[in-house]
């Protein structure tokens, strides 16, 4: 699978973007499974991996890896609900992931 936006290749380090690209696919593929009986990451509820995880989705989303994976897409829209989230975003605005999914940050990485 072949990865939209410039993900795998800032600082034109496009020799590792194959394993990226698999790695992505392999990790959306085991999360779609392990949220087959749970709500969250960690069986037993909430935790700090839910917030860690929860980002890094976010930023798959906006390439459009989340589409064939309606239990991630559930469970973002589950972080999303949460109390902290909305204060958060009340507080900070919503995350601006779009340097990453349009070539930003690719490009900033390159002119070093």
């Amino acid at each position: 699978m072949d990865l939209p936006g410039n993900f795998g290749t800032i600082g034109r380090r496009t020799v590792v973007k194959g394993f990226y690209d698999a790695e992505i696919v392999r990790n959306h593929k085991y999360l779609e499974d392990t949220f087959a009986d749970r709500e969250y990451i960690v069986q037993s509820g909430f935790s700090a991996a839910d917030v860690n995880l929860g980002w890094t989705l976010e930023y798959t989303e906006g390439l459009g890896l989340l589409k064939p994976h309606p239990r991630l897409e559930a469970y973002v829209g589950r972080l999303r609900a949460r109390p902290g989230y909305k204060r958060s975003i009340e507080r900070g605005g919503p995350q601006d992931l779009s340097a990453f999914t349009s070539g930003g940050a690719s490009q900033a990485w390159t002119n070093r």
